[in-house]
């Protein structure tokens, strides 16, 4: 008996996934760029934040779009426009030089193109192609994502240490242009019957396609008017909220607390490889369990490790909440639809889904900015990791509110029961302290490195230091200095500040009689100390 080919399907699949890989790795690099972005043009993180967050808001709403334009024209039209939009908005990235050049190519055309190459729209296009094994073939599709954050952003991070930011935009841009256009005009259909084919699993009932009746299901509307979607609507905002906070201060997080540049990008790596078994993962717990525990579950991980992140800052804790977060990265990808099917029926599926799948996004772009905001105000990362871990707690919350069915009730009750009780033993107050505090008078003030061939990093002479104000040495439990806070003005009046992570040297010359001098102010802290002058 001669064996059958492989069926066409599983070409799209393979497609579907590079066009994912090319899409994730494209998006989450972005956390790899930010401080040399941040250096070059020397913004705020708040600044670059918005415009990764107006980024994000497009993103949402273009998806609301795309499928609008999906069922109209069929995904090769999409998929096509979508990647001369994202190639062009990646290379005028690579050569702005303004930061209105920066929101148009990055914040703009990037959003819409990365909305048209995105989970969705290569969820349903792979959905047509199968009746049977329809839920193995999306996980493997989606699997192509998770290996681009995987392997495209430590190659991101080591081509913008040697060649710069600007060479992996180009990059990137070039690739994604060139690699997408193959597979769109040679292997990406959108319906098997352009091929004279039968979706996968349908000729194994003889050639007969069994059609259900007038699918059930409430409207837009009515779902609206139901508390579980208001509820499933919070717990997916602060679900993308945690999502892009990481993904995008994760790295330049660890890099202030003294971790390699390299080191801290590796650690964004891992977490996109741990993503894909919480994929796979999620569909397993969801059959024995159904979808609301290992949703819960999810945010009981992610509170603790918010926690852990904002009490620990070491090489470990990083490393912990990278895998660990990754892992809990796209469980809810595979588990909306479901649960939402349960909640509302399978009719207008599609608008319902995309709704909370929008505001998913918006909340990952509105923390991603808020985490930038706090930094710059704040001088760390510790204001909105605490409200993090008590969003992500309230999530657990509003999870246990979206009614789905009450055979799940009492093991429900008892879950939620836990939580409670595991919050309240592991949530003390954490306190930052300062532990030396006085003005002192200055003729000179340095920072250098500790190499073998010691450099200046920053200096404060004579000729520039009626600009400065104020110095935080921040030192960890040894006693050690872990880095470096310089505060200063310039003429237009307003409060900067320059941090130096890593173990540096620093020098401060007390002034000789008549000398010129400065009085400042002279702090030695704890790392979690909040910065205020």
């Amino acid at each position: 008996m001669k064996k059958d080919k492989l069926h066409f399907g599983w070409y799209v699949v393979l497609a579907s996934s590079i066009v994912l890989f090319f899409n994730a790795g494209a998006r989450y690099a972005f956390g790899v760029v930010f401080k040399p972005i941040i250096m070059e043009y020397g913004w705020g993180r708040g600044l670059l934040s918005a415009v990764f967050g107006v980024n994000m808001v497009l993103f949402a709403l273009g998806l609301l779009v795309v499928g609008k334009l999906y069922d109209r024209y069929g995904p090769k039209w999409v998929l096509l426009i979508s990647t001369l939009i994202i190639s062009l908005g990646f290379l005028l990235v690579s050569q702005t030089r303004s930061s209105l050049g920066f929101f148009i190519s990055y914040g703009v055309l990037s959003a819409l193109g990365f909305a048209g190459t995105s989970i969705p729209l290569v969820s349903t296009l792979v959905s047509k192609w199968f009746e049977r094994k329809k839920g193995l073939a999306t996980s493997l599709a989606l699997a192509g994502g998770s290996l681009g954050h995987f392997a495209l952003v430590p190659i991101v991070a080591l081509v913008t240490q040697k060649w710069g930011w600007r060479s992996s935009f180009l990059g990137l841009g070039l690739v994604m242009f060139i690699v997408n256009m193959l597979l769109i005009l040679w292997v990406i259909k959108g319906d098997p019957w352009q091929l004279a084919l039968k979706p996968y699993g349908v000729e194994e009932e003889g050639g007969k396609v069994i059609l259900s009746d007038e699918p059930y299901g409430l409207s837009l509307g009515e779902s609206l008017r139901r508390s579980s979607l208001w509820f499933f609507s919070l717990m997916m905002f602060i679900c993308g909220a945690g999502d892009f906070f990481s993904t995008t201060h994760l790295v330049p997080m660890a890099q202030d607390y003294g971790i390699p540049y390299i080191k801290a990008s590796e650690m964004l790596g891992w977490y996109g490889l741990m993503s894909l078994f919480g994929l796979l993962g999620a569909g397993w717990l969801s059959d024995r369990w159904g979808c609301r525990i290992p949703i819960m579950l999810t945010f009981l991980l992610r509170a603790l490790l918010f926690l852990m992140l904002y009490l620990y800052k070491g090489s470990w804790s990083f490393y912990l909440f990278a895998l660990a977060f990754g892992f809990t990265h796209l469980v809810t990808a595979p588990l909306t639809p479901v649960l939402a099917a349960k909640l509302y029926g399978p009719k207008n599926l599609g608008v319902i889904t995309g709704l909370i799948n929008t505001i998913h996004f918006i909340g990952g772009g509105f923390m991603a900015y808020l985490g930038g905001m706090f930094y710059d105000v704040f001088r760390n990362y510790q204001l909105a990791l605490l409200l993090m871990s008590l969003l992500s707690g309230i999530a657990i919350f509003s999870t246990y509110a979206i009614k789905d069915n009450g055979s799940e009730e009492g093991r429900m009750k008892r879950f939620i029961f836990l939580c409670t009780i595991l919050f309240s033993s592991v949530c003390p107050p954490g306190f930052a302290e300062v532990l030396l505090e006085q003005k002192i008078k200055v003729s000179e003030v340095q920072i250098f490195s500790t190499e073998s061939s010691p450099q200046v990093l920053l200096s404060f002479a004579p000729g520039n230091l009626h600009f400065l104000d104020g110095v935080d040495l921040i030192v960890d439990k040894e006693k050690r200095v872990v880095g470096v806070n310089l505060y200063y003005r310039l003429g237009d009046g307003f409060l900067r500040s320059a941090f130096v992570p890593g173990f540096k040297g620093w020098m401060i010359k007390y002034p000789k009689d008549g000398a010129f001098y400065k009085e400042i102010r002279l702090r030695v802290i704890t790392p979690d100390e909040l910065f205020r002058f």
